[in-house]
Parts: C-alpha cells; structure tokens; sequence
C-alpha cells in the first residue's frame, strides 16, 4: 500500500507493508523502516552493535543447533543438484555425437 501525503509544494510517500504478526504493530514497524531507508539510514543505532552487521545475525541463526540439520540438507539439495546438472550435461553431449547407447550403459553401472 502507498500513502500520499501533501505537505507543502513536496508530495510524500510512504510505503506501508501490513503482515498478519501474533502481536505488536507491524504496519508501523515497516513504515518506519522504509522511512528510514528513504532518509539513507539502514539500521537503527539505538539498538546493539551485535545487530548492525547483518551476516552476523545471519550466522548466528544458522549455526543455533535447531537449523544445523536445515542448513546440511541445504548442503545436500545443492550437491545432489549440481551432480544431475553434471550428468545431464554429459548425456546432452553423448546425444549430440550420436552415442545414445553410452547413456543407457552408464545408468546402469
């Protein structure tokens, strides 16, 4: 939602996000952000400096012990995805040199 307000000869705009939240005023937590981010200011300085970089935090949740096995599957999914884009690749050359028969050979090893 935008909502535009004259003040003077300037129109301004503030970009409101409302999310279903389990408490507290969302809607004005993301109109302050996006506020603050119009004005050039990415993060709060009133709160700790633990909180300022944000791959900090980032780290921090993937390393709680609920997410490790989240973030090893994470690891699996991309390994197992890179090995079907491998050989789907190599089957795609064999197919353009005529050599169909070597597919087959290789699933079945």
């Amino acid at each position: 939602m935008v909502h535009e307000r004259a003040s003077g000869d300037k129109l301004q705009r503030l970009m409101v996000g409302i999310m279903p939240t389990s408490g507290g005023n969302r809607a004005a937590l993301t109109a302050k952000a996006w506020r603050d981010a119009s004005r050039g200011r990415t993060f709060d300085t009133s709160r700790p400096a633990e909180y300022r970089s944000h791959m900090a935090q980032f780290i921090g949740i993937l390393t709680k012990a609920d997410n490790i096995p989240i973030v090893f599957m994470l690891v699996l999914v991309l390994f197992f995805t890179w090995v079907g884009f491998k050989q789907a690749l190599r089957n795609d050359r064999l197919i353009e040199q005529g050599r169909e028969e070597e597919i087959l050979r290789e699933m079945q090893r």
